[in-house]
């Protein structure tokens, strides 16, 4: 029977598979140079990590500790490579006798009778360096996803994982659990990472097929036809890639959401709860995040369903709203609601209402300050429903208020890049809106909060509403 170590390891290692899958995928679409030994690295680690799984590490002269070493000096040895590629380098001749005489004083302590735990820390120092070298590399050299971006997902989830490997060796047995927690939450940031990287390469792809197809009716070529053939193939592919990918992370985000229920059942001790709860919001937000994915390619394609019924819409609010009063209490943040006496009833898709209503509610308190109020208004009015929703925060500049329901679009702006996302929440929400008849918009001022908006037809006649089953 696994202990909860061996549960929070299981994650872990679960993590570590996904960032590797993840890894794989993007390597068989992009012939970059670097990937090649990133997946090698990343097997080394998938390999020492999931070791405790089934071997004890902590005999001495145990022949599993001599692998332990190895790998651990390989994916060291991989990392480095890494970021010596990305600057168009070849990894040096030094570096590689330095790993290779860690390596020979690890064996000369473990057959010494050193423990291995305690030997465990040479080769961790070279895996530590190896993360600050590629950390440092992706937080300020390189800006593959727009700048602060990289650093948020790739940049330091991967310089804190690693780095964190330090501690290990010193951590009673006990508590381990707390860093293959903390490790979990890194690795699904990383996963998250190359999830957002294949966005922003699908995205400068359209881009640059788009500005090719106006140079060439601007000098009205003859392979115009076919560079908008290359277009709409690109367009074709990036659907099906990110559908697919959509599909797969599916399977794995609810495994681990399914243990983490488990375990949360189990853990009685504080520390443990607040640990994973944090697990179970982080996946939550990687769950939605794929959501949106799956619901984007469905838009692209004009595939998405709806089921609609007769539905009281004051019932879906006060139930999307009900979710979010933990997180609100959490947040210091004051969520009310003002709905009217009467139900005002309709046919919409409910479960894609509540979507709608769920994105506004993000961002809302994605930008609210502490301590500030989250307002939800509902109402009829001339055979009309209207929803809106205020926040205190930062507010939106006049100029970009007409961008944000953009696919892709963030707002520019320090604030916000803390808070930043795939940009497709509010997209997906002016889909479903304008699919059930109605219409979506903003008020905003700098400084002064933001006021979303949607309305909904709502006829007294039942005739005059919309059939129950449509596609979009």
């Amino acid at each position: 029977m696994l202990t909860i170590n061996g549960f929070a390891n299981a994650f872990n290692v679960g993590a570590i598979a996904l960032v590797l899958v993840m890894s794989l995928i993007v390597a068989r679409s992009y012939a970059l140079p670097f990937f090649k030994a990133w997946v090698s690295g990343y097997a080394m680690v998938l390999l020492y990590v999931g070791l405790p799984l089934f071997f004890s590490l902590d005999e001495p002269r145990a022949p599993i500790a001599f692998l332990e070493a190895f790998l651990i000096l390989v994916q060291a040895g991989f990392f480095f490579q890494v970021g010596f590629l990305l600057q168009g380098r070849k990894i040096e001749a030094p570096l590689l006798i330095c790993l290779t005489a860690a390596y020979l004083l690890s064996i000369a302590l473990l057959l010494a009778g050193i423990s291995p735990k305690t030997v465990a820390v040479i080769p961790f120092l070279f895996s530590v360096a190896s993360s600050f070298f590629l950390g440092y590399l992706f937080i300020f050299k390189l800006k593959f996803f727009q700048g602060l971006t990289s650093s948020f997902w790739m940049g330091l989830p991967f310089l804190l994982v690693f780095s964190s490997s330090l501690v290990y060796p010193f951590m009673p047995l006990d508590r381990h659990w707390i860093g293959f927690s903390f490790a979990t939450v890194m690795h699904l940031l990383l996963g998250t990472g190359m999830i957002v990287f294949i966005l922003e390469e699908s995205k400068k792809t359209v881009e640059r097929l788009s500005e090719e197809k106006l140079c060439l009716e601007k000098e009205k070529v003859l392979l115009q036809g076919k560079q908008i053939e290359a277009l709409e193939e690109a367009d074709r592919l990036k659907d099906e890639f990110l559908g697919a990918i959509s599909h797969e992370l599916r399977s794995p985000l609810t495994v681990i959401t399914g243990y983490s229920e488990i375990l949360f059942e189990i853990s009685k001790e504080p520390d443990q709860i607040e640990h994973l709860e944090k697990v179970q919001q982080a996946t939550l937000r990687l769950r939605r995040m794929v959501d949106d994915l799956f619901d984007f390619v469905k838009l692209e394609n004009r595939a998405l369903k709806f089921e609609k019924d007769l539905e009281d819409l004051c019932e879906i609010v006060a139930e999307s709203a009900e979710s979010y009063e933990l997180q609100a209490r959490k947040m210091g943040l004051t969520l009310e609601m003002h709905l009217p006496a009467e139900e005002i009833f309709t046919y919409v898709d409910a479960v894609k209402i509540s979507q709608v209503i769920t994105n506004l509610l993000d961002n809302a308190f994605k930008f609210s300050p502490k301590g500030g109020r989250v307002s939800l208004f509902l109402r009829e009015t001339q055979g009309e429903a209207r929803f809106e929703i205020s926040d205190e925060g930062i507010g939106i500049p006049s100029g970009e208020q007409d961008k944000i329901f953009s696919r892709f679009y963030q707002v520019r702006g320090g604030y916000q890049r803390q808070h930043e996302g795939a940009g497709l929440g509010l997209t997906i929400a002016e889909a479903i809106v304008t699919a059930h008849g109605g219409s979506i918009g903003v008020k905003s001022e700098e400084g002064q909060g933001s006021r979303f908006w949607f309305t909904l037809p709502a006829p007294k006649d039942e005739a005059a509403n919309p059939l129950p089953c449509e596609s979009y």
